[in-house]
């Protein structure tokens, strides 16, 4: 077995890979935002509508300059514990949110949250 030949193509493999899920999820991202009109982006973050989870976690991001990032996991992850409004994660920690998602998007959640402009009833 030659050593380093071995590792390099593993390394090259491995690369490969990262460059194929990354170019997957992106491809996805696309996809969703031709499917789900929530899911697009309408001039500044702050004006976007933020009605659902999903919308929530995509204006958070998208204020953390990541619009590429895929949030349909966290989303997921927060609809199988029943929580399939924003509003319901209201007063939750930032400890508690960061279980379903990477910490810096638990606390712009949390920030949005804090911020969000009640809807005028009546």
């Amino acid at each position: 077995m030659s050593g380093p030949f071995y590792f390099s193509g593993r390394e090259k493999l491995r690369t490969r890979a990262k460059l194929r899920a990354h170019k997957l999820r992106k491809r996805a991202y696309q996809e969703r935002q031709k499917l789900d009109p929530r899911f697009r982006e309408e001039g500044n973050a702050s004006e976007y509508n933020v009605s659902s989870v999903g919308a929530l976690l995509r204006t958070a991001a998208i204020n953390l300059g990541r619009n590429d990032l895929d949030i349909s996991n966290y989303e997921a992850r927060l609809e199988e514990d029943l929580f399939n409004e924003a509003d319901q994660l209201k007063g939750r920690s930032v400890e508690c949110l960061s279980r379903y998602m990477p910490l810096r998007l638990a606390e712009e959640v949390q920030q949005q949250l804090e911020h969000k402009k009640t809807p005028l009833k009546g």
